[in-house]
């Protein structure tokens, strides 16, 4: 996260008039940055999300193939075990 420093650095361009033409160049570049840290920031929780969805899938994956090999062993031993 930003700096508290360039937090208020940031809050004072932003919220200064615009008059001069230098101001106008520092309150598009204010504004381009805050753009590319939100689109950087949206980008790495996209890939957190997609790296959770994988892994979510992986451990559900193990997890039926587990209860697959629990419900083949059931059966097979029923299929063998005496009747009484």
């Amino acid at each position: 996260m930003l700096t508290k420093q360039l937090k208020d650095m940031y809050h004072r361009l932003l919220t200064a008039p615009a008059g001069s033409p230098t101001a106008i160049q520092l309150l598009c570049q204010v504004l381009t940055n805050i753009h590319l840290y939100l689109v950087e920031e949206e980008l790495k929780m996209m890939k957190a999300e997609a790296e959770c969805t994988y892994a979510t899938l992986c451990l559900f994956s193990a997890l039926l193939y587990q209860l697959l090999c629990q419900v083949k062993k059931k059966l097979y031993l029923s299929k063998f075990s005496p009747s009484l």
